[in-house]
């Protein structure tokens, strides 16, 4: 059975609390229960992600998830007791939602019995732990992190380009959770640094898929081997709210968003669906450089005029050929001391259609430019100037070998956004893309990195490839290392070492690496974005792969 994420929420008991609360089964005896303002507050806010009649909103509920989509989820059985001084115990999710979405102004839940525990997420570590309340002050300790009051401020579109997280489950097992966007992701408090490659390892999503429909009623299995049948997209979405992996009973039925009936007889069958789907979605366009723009207004009431590298990439961005521009109109508004004052703010890592390789270009008002991530180090000079009669910018590069082969074309600025500047001459481009977190100093210095390296085994994931299996590094002084796959339990040995430019704050990890999957690793020289001594985050000089590594000490 493959683990996935997601919470069980079985509205198949809703009758049945009523019944079991007329009846005294669920009553608490002990009277020992504390009336709290914190319990009030927490479950008219959760009462707030679910419709009159108990299912999970899906628009309040993106990630479909409870711990991100409302902030914590209790631990139960739990203990509660009404404003009358009625008390009732909680056995699951599914009675408390009956319990709120039957609670009146005059009949509410206004104590609990403390110590209890609640499941949180922690980001430091990128798990959901399990924590225990001892009191009310504790209990509003985490009401004031939820940020409750906050929640609604960040505006996010309904544009749906999936991106997905790994997290670990209290238990240590890791499963995925999916956001529409990266805008909702973000919200959350996650970076691009965390989102995963497999979303397709996410069986659900919140209100349902873009590219096919379930056919209803299915069959699913939940973490607890309990067989739950639902009937509906907002059933599947509320049965999967608070539990954290589940499977289909197959064989089930969908019906594509062209009207196909598909049976899918087992999980490859649907994992095959879903990479399709977000294909699809991903919305794969070529890499040639064929510039289109298109005119916007922005937030503030000013035109724009932003440029894509062809028409496909516009068109999946939502334009069509009727919104296309002259780029040409670009040059009217771009001015060199701009640009000159973008290019010496932050690293740009530039995309030349004469090379193979991405480097990044370090800007100095002096004129000169640093190239860093390359094999030898590589200084030159520049400039920007206007050609007044025609408006043109122009920039001009002096750069060694083999970089030279940049410095013997003349570059128009077409595009000069703040985040992107791309250059023309003839056929031939460059792509200059802004990182302005490139030269803040690591957290680390070479010294430092060297001795958390050689003290312990590293487990590691990485985007180059679907490492579904933990694969672990074991790090060596001569300069050896050694990668385990603990799927297969095979041992491939490689070369690594670092090198570092204190200058600039910067330090590399390199890799020679000869035998399949690992030669990738070679490809690219990483800078060290984050260093500890429990974690280790490298990224690719273009900014599109990493390698995350997690200390293992046993």
């Amino acid at each position: 059975m493959k683990n996935l994420k997601l919470f069980l929420l079985s509205f198949a008991l809703i009758a049945g609390l009523f019944t079991s609360c007329s009846n005294n089964d669920s009553v608490v005896n002990e009277q020992n229960i504390d009336e709290t303002e914190a319990i009030t507050q927490s479950l008219n806010r959760l009462a707030e992600q679910f419709n009159d009649e108990g299912y999970v909103i899906a628009s309040e509920n993106p990630s479909g998830n409870i711990v991100f989509d409302f902030c914590f989820d209790f631990v139960y059985p739990l203990n509660l007791a009404y404003n009358n001084g009625t008390t009732v115990g909680v056995s699951s999710l599914d009675d408390l939602i009956t319990i709120l979405i039957n609670s009146t102004d005059d009949l509410y839940i206004s104590g609990v019995e403390f110590p209890f525990n609640v499941e949180t997420y922690n980001d430091s570590t990128g798990a959901i732990e399990i924590v225990t309340i001892n009191n009310e002050n504790e209990f509003f300790d985490v009401l004031e992190n939820c940020d409750f009051d906050g929640i609604d401020t960040c505006d996010c579109d309904d544009v749906a380009d999936p991106v997905c997280v790994e997290v670990l489950d209290p238990n240590g097992n890791s499963f995925i959770i999916t956001y529409p966007n990266e805008c909702l992701a973000l919200c959350d408090g996650f970076t691009p640094n965390d989102f995963a490659e497999n979303c397709e390892d996410d069986y659900n999503c919140p209100g349902g898929n873009e590219c096919f429909d379930f056919n209803f009623p299915i069959t699913i299995i939940t973490d607890d081997n309990q067989t739950v049948t639902v009937n509906s997209q907002e059933e599947l979405d509320s049965a999967l709210y608070n539990a954290y992996y589940f499977d289909f009973v197959y064989p089930f039925e969908v019906t594509t968003e062209e009207g196909n009936l598909i049976v899918l007889e087992n999980e490859e069958a649907f994992i095959s669906l879903l990479e399709e789907c977000y294909n699809i979605n991903d919305c794969p366009c070529p890499t040639n450089v064929n510039p289109v723009c298109v005119e916007i207004e922005t937030p503030s009431g000013d035109i724009e005029i932003i440029s894509f590298l062809n028409a496909c990439e516009a068109e999946c961005a939502g334009f069509t050929d009727a919104d296309f521009v002259d780029c040409e109109t670009q040059q009217e508004i771009c001015n060199e001391q701009e640009i000159i004052q973008n290019l010496i703010e932050c690293t740009w890592f530039g995309n030349v259609s004469l090379m193979n390789s991405i480097v990044g270009y370090d800007f100095n008002i002096d004129g000169t430019v640093t190239l860093i991530g390359t094999a030898e180090p590589a200084n030159g000079t520049w400039s920007v100037v206007r050609n007044e009669q025609n408006g043109e910018v122009y920039m001009y590069l002096d750069l060694p070998e083999p970089y030279n082969v940049i410095s013997n074309l003349d570059w128009t600025v077409i595009t000069c956004e703040e985040d992107m500047i791309r250059l023309e001459s003839g056929d031939e481009s460059i792509i200059f893309d802004r990182d302005c977190n490139v030269n803040n100093p690591n957290e680390c210095s070479e010294q430092e990195l060297y001795a958390y390296l050689l003290q312990c085994n590293w487990y590691f994931t990485t985007s180059l490839y679907n490492n579904v299996n933990a694969e672990l590094a074991q790090f060596f002084q001569s300069g050896i290392v050694e990668i385990t796959s603990q799927g297969t339990n095979q041992t491939i040995d490689g070369d690594w070492w670092l090198t570092s430019n204190p200058s600039q704050g910067l330090l590399f990890m390199s890799f020679n690496i000869p035998s399949s999957p690992y030669e990738i690793f070679s490809q690219y020289d990483w800078f060290v974005t984050q260093c500890s001594e429990e974690f280790i985050l490298l990224e690719s000089g273009n900014g599109n792969e990493f390698i995350q590594l997690e200390r293992n000490c046993n």
